[in-house]
């Protein structure tokens, strides 16, 4: 499961400190009080630390939020998949890099029991010391959403020494 990692921490901490102070300056600012430009000090000071509140923790919020719901997904997915096969027919970089980590490409020919094949393509993050165990012909464990069939999960990844590449593709 997803942890929050401890950067989130020392990033909106302070900015909700600076916060609360802002808040605690405009209830003690006198009502007559005004910034160089005229409006009243205790607005200004209330408003700034509610700012530095809001605009800490909403994308800290929002990112959560998306996370659990990508997680919700995922959980869904393996509880109440179709799981199947798949052979990789081609496989190769996309050109996009996330953290210096290739997004690659597959074309999978991907073999459901109870359904007729059908060809899909997906794209996933592949570590490169990886890379060799994914080639054209190789067959992968995979789960299938039941409504979206170009919705996968690869569940398990090929070995280098994994007999079952000799079985037969159904």
């Amino acid at each position: 499961m997803w942890k929050m990692n401890k950067v989130w921490l020392f990033t909106i901490v302070p900015f909700v400190i600076m916060g609360i102070i802002f808040i605690i300056l405009g209830f003690n600012a006198e009502p007559w009080e005004l910034t160089d430009d005229g409006y009243p000090l205790d607005t200004f000071w209330s408003i700034m630390g509610g700012s530095f509140i809001f605009f800490a923790v909403a994308p800290l919020m929002i990112f959560v939020i998306w996370n659990k719901r990508k997680m919700k997904k995922i959980q869904n997915l393996l509880a109440f998949g179709l799981k199947g096969k798949a052979k990789i027919l081609t496989i190769g970089p996309t050109g996009t890099e996330i953290n210096n980590v290739p997004v690659i490409k597959m074309e999978l020919e991907i073999s459901i029991p109870g359904r007729e094949k059908y060809i899909a393509t997906h794209k996933e993050l592949l570590n490169p010391f990886e890379y060799h165990l994914y080639s054209s012909g190789k067959i992968i464990d995979i789960i299938v959403d039941r409504d979206k069939p170009n919705t996968l999960i690869i569940v398990k990844i090929p070995n280098e020494n994994d007999n079952s590449q000799k079985q037969n593709f159904t």
